[in-house]
């Protein structure tokens, strides 16, 4: 740690050195040190000011105490040559504390492949650039997530181009995930998508399960129950979509079947005789799925985290969330009252506290339908909500507190609004989910599912 009088010596030899060189004046100069010893900290972690002695270091000093605007002129022509050789498009040019030049430009559209599609991210890279005869030359490039106070603090703006604005991001909104965490997700989407195609096509050809699927399916599912002394699900769980909400969290979509209830119906005699004939699918219990007639049901499963292991018990999944708001649609909201009872009295309505009558009914929609209400196609929703307007309105007559002029200038601006569908900032779904030719889900075709009724009773 630099003491006291180290720091003075440098400061000292900082003024005399600049003031020869005559960069700034007597009045300006200290506070021109005073950034550039900030500047020079912040880029190496926080280090002490160096000695006078370590010419290396003093020199990246001296270097940064040169004002940037004075460069900008003669790099910004060398940074838009590199670029239009690139093919990149230039948005900030920026000097560090240790005198090292960083270009930050918009990745390209081709280098955005990779990564899913399931979520806004500032797709913004940082290239460290030297700049030699009047030349630049790139050199080590990352991605980054480019934020207002981070460039402030550690960095000293000398370009700025008119596209920065749209990707530099506010202290309050920060990065939603990593990069790596989207090639992964892409990655799973499309084995996801690929496992589910095969499954499809080999039901319809009365193949069964594919082999090297039902193998590899049959050895993680029989390793994963093996040491238990109890019986417990195993689940096939396929990634399928990644979906930032409004409100900018990430939830990852899956399709989830049994084990057991996959091979029944997809699979071929043997395979499922194959799949009971080990420990822990050998209980009564597991016996009687295996003997079961009901149809194969595929459940959508949303979760935070990406969950890329397709066999595992039901404790093993991750932290999941349901299934999604979007699955499930209200037919009747709770309150008024069934038709029997108006045949009773007010008294005998006021006996029983006045509850309401009728449940609360929620429908699980059908695979296509809810996909289709996650994308914004909602026509139940849409139909639900105009066919509420008159309710609404009459609400607004019935409001004691406001003139006529008043309830009508509302009532007209009830009936000039539209439904809005809720849609997430980013989607990115599997073939099998979205078309995105037709702008409709053919999820359907490929997962069956009932349609089961979840009442809540008073």
């Amino acid at each position: 740690m630099a003491t006291a009088e180290q720091e003075a010596a440098l400061r000292a030899y900082l003024r005399r050195s600049a003031l020869e060189a005559r960069v700034g004046d007597a009045e300006t100069v200290d506070e021109a040190i005073d950034i550039a010893v900030a500047a020079w900290r912040a880029d190496n972690r926080g280090a002490s000011a160096p000695a006078v002695e370590d010419g290396k270091r003093v020199a990246q000093l001296l270097s940064v105490l040169v004002p940037a605007q004075s460069l900008a002129d003669g790099l910004q022509p060398i940074a838009e040559d590199l670029c239009s050789r690139k093919g990149w498009q230039p948005l900030l040019l920026t000097r560090s504390g240790k005198n090292q030049w960083r270009l930050y430009v918009e990745v390209p559209p081709a280098e955005r492949e990779p990564y899913s599609a399931g979520v806004l991210w500032g797709w913004v890279k940082c290239v460290r650039i030297s700049v030699r005869n009047g030349k630049a030359a790139a050199g080590h490039q990352s991605l980054i997530w480019l934020q207002a106070h981070t460039l402030q603090t550690s960095q000293e703006e000398v370009v700025r181009w008119p596209q920065a604005s749209a990707w530099i991001h506010p202290e309050e909104q920060p990065e939603p995930c990593r990069p790596s965490e989207l090639i992964k997700a892409r990655d799973a989407i499309e084995q996801g998508n690929a496992t589910v195609m095969r499954l499809y096509e080999a039901a319809v050809a009365r193949q069964g399960i594919p082999q090297d699927l039902f193998h590899a399916w049959k050895a993680d599912a029989v390793d994963s129950v093996k040491k238990l002394t109890y019986t417990q699900n195993v689940y096939v769980t396929l990634a399928l979509g990644l979906i930032q909400t409004r409100s900018g969290q990430l939830q990852y979509v899956y399709a989830r079947a049994g084990l057991i209830d996959l091979v029944r119906c997809w699979g071929l005699p043997w395979q499922l005789k194959d799949l009971m004939d080990n420990r822990g699918f050998r209980s009564s219990y597991m016996r009687g799925v295996a003997n079961s007639t009901a149809p194969l049901v595929w459940t959508t499963v949303v979760s935070k985290d990406l969950v890329t292991r397709v066999i595992a018990k039901d404790g093993d999944l991750g932290e999941f969330r349901g299934s999604g708001k979007w699955s499930l649609h209200n037919t009747h909201e709770k309150g008024g009252v069934k038709t029997k009872m108006r045949r009773e009295t007010r008294a005998e309505r006021r006996a029983a506290n006045g509850m309401a009558q009728v449940s609360e009914v929620t429908v699980t929609l059908s695979w296509s339908r809810r996909i289709d209400q996650l994308m914004g196609v909602a026509p139940l929703a849409r139909r639900a909500c105009y066919k509420a307007l008159e309710e609404r309105v009459r609400d607004v007559r019935r409001d004691r507190w406001s003139n006529e002029a008043e309830k009508e200038k509302k009532i007209k601006a009830l009936r000039k609004e539209r439904f809005t569908p809720a849609v997430p900032r980013a989607a990115h779904l599997a073939e099998v989910l979205w078309d995105s030719r037709a702008k409709r889900s053919n999820a359907s075709r490929y997962f069956s599912g009932r349609s089961t009724l979840i009442y809540s009773h008073n």
